[in-house]
């Protein structure tokens, strides 16, 4: 890999931001905390008056050891265990400054905990800025780093290319993506340390449905392709 590539490819992964994971995702499941904080920031411009700005999050408190899985945590993801989501907000408060983040901050509690399945702790919700005019929606921009794959991937055989057909005809899964790592695929086969088959799928989500729901007709998908008892950890990196 030449230096300029390798570069462009450090960027790309700190674009992306930590893994957070999924509460309660057995075999393994991440959400990319740009992933995330796009899901957010969508959500945020239902609310009347407020405008999202910078979204992070924090341990509240310390982590366990992730359970073996076929494939094993990332490096840059969080243990398991309850987080913090912080934002900043600007306001047009047509009605009181709280009943406009309290609006907000309900409704990036409940999509951070039943849209994304994150097991958030609390919401610390910070005003940084009175707006003078009514905030507009934001342009959609395109996920940093990396690319998608070619949804279809035509003219590919074998296991892992059936198994990124099969995700794709999943319900809520937007497009296969290959932004992790330096030369990714969206389909990673690999074994257990039981033994089992296992696969790591990354992918790209739309919203149409709840994400644990998402994930888990994923695991399904992949499953009916490699067989029961295949391990199947999904990667959640882009939003659209």
């Amino acid at each position: 890999m030449t230096e300029r590539r390798w570069d462009r490819t450090v960027r790309d992964q700190l674009a992306l931001g930590r893994l957070l994971p999924l509460a309660g995702a057995a075999g393994g499941a991440w959400l990319t905390e740009s992933a995330a904080a796009a899901a957010l920031r969508r959500t945020g411009e239902g609310v009347s008056g407020a405008g999202l700005g910078k979204v992070a999050f924090t341990a509240a408190e310390e982590g366990s050891t992730a359970a073996d899985a076929g494939f094993p945590a990332p490096g840059t993801a969080r243990p398991p265990g309850p987080v913090v989501l912080t934002a900043t907000c600007g306001v047009h408060a047509r009605g009181t400054l709280t009943e406009v983040t309290d609006a907000l901050r309900t409704v990036l509690a409940e999509t951070a905990r039943e849209g994304l399945g994150l097991d958030v702790a609390a919401v610390d919700l910070r005003v940084a800025e009175l707006l003078d005019e009514e905030p507009e929606p934001s342009p959609r921009e395109e996920e940093p780093s990396g690319r998608d794959a070619d949804d279809g991937e035509p003219g590919r055989d074998g296991e892992e290319a059936a198994v990124g057909r099969a995700v794709l005809a999943v319900p809520g899964v937007a497009g296969l993506a290959r932004r992790f790592g330096p030369g990714g695929r969206a389909v990673r086969l690999g074994t257990a340390a039981s033994g089992a088959r296992a696969v790591r799928v990354e992918l790209t989500a739309s919203g149409a449905r709840p994400l644990p729901e998402t994930v888990a007709g994923v695991r399904e998908a992949a499953a009916g392709v490699l067989g029961a008892g295949t391990e199947v950890a999904v990667l959640v990196t882009g939003w659209r």
